[in-house]
């Protein structure tokens, strides 16, 4: 139970954002006309607001609360995690890897690809997964940001799931009415108020507890497996094919991420979007791992609950004033997530379930209404879910496997479609149904954190498996009996194919020297390329509007065809 160590100062802080926050996402509506305003803010988003709300999007309180968790638990270790995402992410952007043909398609969601390579019952495989895996993910956001509110503000326990189901209420409202415009808007004014607050954070880790004092407590707790990856049996090679696989699946197949791609003003700058954007992933999970490092170093190395401490350091540490504006800044980061996530989970579930099943072609005026209902459907599953579901094991890998219901099978069927002459609907439908099969192992086994890597692994070695093998045999094999005995003698050798190879190596001081350089890196790039997205975002800003103000005096008819 948190303390009541909140402020009238703080809550006012928080009153005069949440206040101003609702009025600039409502202000949103007014350049809203059509499906494709809502769904993809007419394409007219620039590089440097698309930078500003595809990292807002995917920081949240939970972002922070997971990231902190497995540096109170793997020590350094764990921002091998974060260099794992930034490489990625700047990979994909650079080379153009599926966001560049995806965004010269104009699609509007990713299932939607699958109808015009596989066929329409594909597509609505592929969205019922996409709707079950991220609603799960997004349902225990609630409970986890509630316990960073319960411990820093010292809101009641039987209050603060209340306290969020407002909170997603007020970004409901504005999601529902004014779809990407709004959460474009938000995310920026948001992100500005979230880097503040992680700034403040890390100064006062630095203040508080110091960076020698760190590195002495995961030596004392941790050993050499606090620093050297490859020494620590969750991590080693495993992990780093596991992750690479999963971001480059998350990168360009995750819902929130690839809107983005969809709402950029061209392939050019998608490409630049993710590319600077890795750069700011790093500071994103670098450095709420070193606050969770120093939660871990404050409390002595006694920790009860690790997702915990983190929260408990902020509300001992931070002093009136500061501690409302990190709450704001935190809040921030929520709310830029909430609206992304609704708004393109939502968009899954009404236009590649609920539309391909009704068969017939709508008004854009019921397809609206179809997308705002969703919303609302959607958010009501996340507040019920919020309140009864308890994650097993650690965060980080429940978000990760929840994720790869859906990740590894639609990842190997889009880059086999793309860029595969051979690619098959019988192999999309393998690749989708092997890779979720295997991911659900994760929800059966008693210790799944034990688990986590081989699981993570097979998962997306049986997807592609399936990919490969089902699209050669809907190629070559013409009877469905022989069809069937090839694909279900493939479900006995993918497990037997699945093999464990480690091995370590040890060099004294070398991983704290590469964890300090990433660090300092990492805070570096993240103040830097922050502070020229917000400058250059508000005139990004004001040239959207412009064009959505522009097409909506325009009587030509929507890029998003009525289908």
């Amino acid at each position: 139970m948190g303390h009541m160590n909140f402020s009238i100062i703080d809550w006012l802080i928080v009153a005069v954002y949440l206040a101003g926050i609702f009025y600039l996402g409502v202000r949103g509506k007014r350049y809203v006309k059509d499906s494709a305003d809502f769904l993809v803010a007419g394409r007219s988003m620039g590089l440097h607001v698309g930078m500003i709300s595809l990292v807002a999007t995917e920081i949240g309180i939970i972002t922070f609360m997971y990231y902190a968790e497995m540096g109170v638990i793997f020590g350094f270790t764990a921002c091998l995690a974060g260099v794992i995402t930034a490489a990625v992410y700047i990979g994909v952007g650079r080379s153009g890897f599926v966001i560049g043909r995806f965004r010269e398609m104009e699609l509007v969601t990713v299932p939607q690809y699958f109808e015009q390579k596989y066929g329409s019952d594909v597509r609505i495989l592929v969205g019922v997964l996409m709707a079950v895996g991220g609603a799960l993910n997004f349902g225990v956001f609630p409970i986890i940001e509630a316990t960073f509110l319960n411990i820093t503000t010292g809101i009641p326990q039987e209050y603060i799931l209340w306290t969020m189901v407002v909170l997603i209420l007020v970004v409901l409202a504005y999601t529902a009415l004014g779809g990407m415009v709004s959460v474009i808007i938000t995310s920026y004014v948001q992100y500005i108020v979230l880097l503040a607050a992680m700034l403040l954070i890390t100064f006062y880790c630095f203040y508080s507890v110091g960076w020698s004092s760190m590195v002495e407590t995961v030596q004392t707790e941790m050993g050499q497996q606090g620093f050297d990856p490859f020494s620590h049996p969750t991590f080693g090679w495993k992990f780093i094919l596991w992750q690479t696989l999963n971001w480059l699946a998350l990168v360009t197949v995750w819902a929130p991420i690839a809107a983005r791609a969809f709402s950029s003003e061209d392939t050019k700058t998608v490409k630049k979007i993710f590319t600077w954007t890795g750069l700011l992933a790093l500071g994103r999970a670098v450095l709420p791992f070193l606050w969770g490092i120093a939660a871990l170093a404050y409390l002595g190395g006694k920790v009860v609950t690790p997702i915990e401490a983190t929260p408990q350091f902020l509300r001992d540490v931070l002093p009136i004033g500061i501690i409302g504006l990190v709450v704001a800044g935190m809040l921030a980061a929520s709310m830029s997530t909430y609206s992304g996530y609704l708004l393109a989970w939502s968009s899954i579930i009404s236009e590649d379930v609920v539309l391909p099943l009704v068969r017939r072609k709508l008004r854009s005026k019921t397809r609206l209404r179809i997308n705002q209902v969703t919303v609302l459907l959607l958010a009501l599953f996340i507040i019920i879910w919020g309140l009864f579901y308890i994650i097993p094991g650690a965060t980080y890998f429940y978000l990760q496997m929840t994720a790869s219901i859906f990740l590894a099978g639609t990842f190997w069927a889009v880059v086999g479609g793309l860029y595969w002459k051979k690619a098959h609907r019988l192999g999309a439908y393998c690749s989708l149904i092997f890779g979720a099969a295997c991911t659900l192992i994760y929800f059966l086994v008693p210790d799944p954190r034990d688990w986590t890597g081989t699981i993570g692994v097979l998962s997306y070695f049986a997807a592609f498996t399936g990919m490969v093998a089902g699209s050669l045999v809907g190629h070559y094999v013409v009877s469905r009996v022989k069809r069937f005995a090839i694909l279900a003698a493939l479900i006995v050798v993918i497990p037997l194919a699945a093999r464990y190879i480690q091995f370590t190596f040890t060099e004294g001081r070398l991983w704290q020297d590469v964890w300090s350089a990433v660090l300092v890196a990492a805070g570096v790039l993240m103040l830097s390329l922050s502070s020229l997205a917000i400058v250059k975002g508000f005139s990004d800003i004001k040239r959207m509007f412009s064009a959505l103000m522009g097409d909506k005096n325009d009587s030509s008819p929507s890029s998003v065809s009525d289908e």
